[in-house]
């Protein structure tokens, strides 16, 4: 893919126990890209891959096992947002393109090129989209709404 100046993730998912490494949720981040993932402190975070660095920050420091989430990363060009059950988390500024890679879109795994790298999710996924720009904070929250009852979604 090109590098691109826009784009938006949402998943719904949830995590099972902590398993002591990074557990990507949906992306294909790998020195360019983004994606949504639980880190090392266990922290479910999102970020893009823009200019020379990655930009984003936590969605969730502390997350329920099991718990169904949804989860939403915008880049509109200038600020890349993190939103969680439809509501604005965090946001960063950021100046660049989402630098492309040639990694796939995994979901459920960490992408690694054209593979998952055996590395997979403790968790399910319920669902997945892309878009090539960056949908509004009322767009993410619709959506939130729609999935929250299609997936039975507990607010926080």
């Amino acid at each position: 893919r090109d590098n691109s100046n826009f784009q938006s993730i949402e998943v719904v998912f949830s995590v099972g126990e902590y398993k002591n490494t990074i557990r990507h949720i949906f992306g294909d981040k790998q020195v360019g890209g983004g994606g949504i993932a639980v880190n090392s402190n266990n922290k479910i975070y999102g970020e893009y891959y823009i200019g020379n660095g990655y930009v984003g920050d936590t969605i969730l420091s502390t997350y329920t096992p099991e718990k169904k989430y949804d989860a939403a990363l915008t880049y509109d060009g200038n600020i890349v947002k993190c939103y969680l059950n439809g509501n604005l988390i965090a946001q960063k500024t950021a100046n660049g393109v989402i630098r492309a890679n040639d990694t796939i879109m995994a979901i459920g795994a960490d992408p690694a090129g054209s593979n998952a790298a055996g590395k997979y999710l403790n968790g399910k996924v319920y669902s997945a989209r892309v878009y090539d720009r960056a949908l509004t904070s009322d767009e993410i929250k619709q959506n939130y709404n729609i999935d929250k009852i299609r997936f039975n979604i507990e607010d926080n």
